[in-house]
C-alpha cells in the first residue's frame, strides 16, 4: 500500500471518529424536563419487533414511535405519551411504561 493510500485512509479514518462522537455527543444531552402529552393513533403496524404507531399530536405533529404489542392501540384510539425534553432542544416521545 503506497504511502498516499494510507494517508487518505488515516485521514477518512480520523473523520469517520470525529463525525461519530460528534453525533453520540449530541444525541446524548441530558433530559431538563418530561411532560404529558396525548394523541390520536392514525396508522398502526404491527411486526415481530413490535408495534410501531403513526401518533397525531393535538392535530398538527405526527410522529412515529415504537410501542407495546400488547395492549395495541386501535387506530382512533386517544393515547397518553411522555415528551422528553433535551438541554440541547431535541424531544423523544415514548410511552409510559
Amino acid at each position: 500500500m503506497s504511502l498516499l493510500s494510507r494517508a487518505i485512509l488515516g485521514v477518512l479514518a480520523v473523520a469517520c471518529a470525529f463525525s461519530l462522537a460528534f453525533w453520540m455527543g449530541r444525541n446524548s444531552s441530558a433530559i431538563v424536563r418530561t411532560t404529558e402529552v396525548s394523541g390520536t393513533v392514525i396508522s398502526v403496524v404491527s411486526g415481530e419487533g413490535g408495534a410501531r404507531y403513526f401518533v397525531q399530536l393535538n392535530g398538527s405533529r405526527t410522529i412515529l414511535i415504537p410501542g407495546p404489542t400488547l395492549p395495541l392501540y386501535p387506530v382512533g384510539a386517544t393515547v397518553t405519551l411522555l415528551q422528553d425534553i433535551h438541554e440541547n432542544g431535541s424531544d423523544k416521545y415514548h410511552f409510559p411504561p
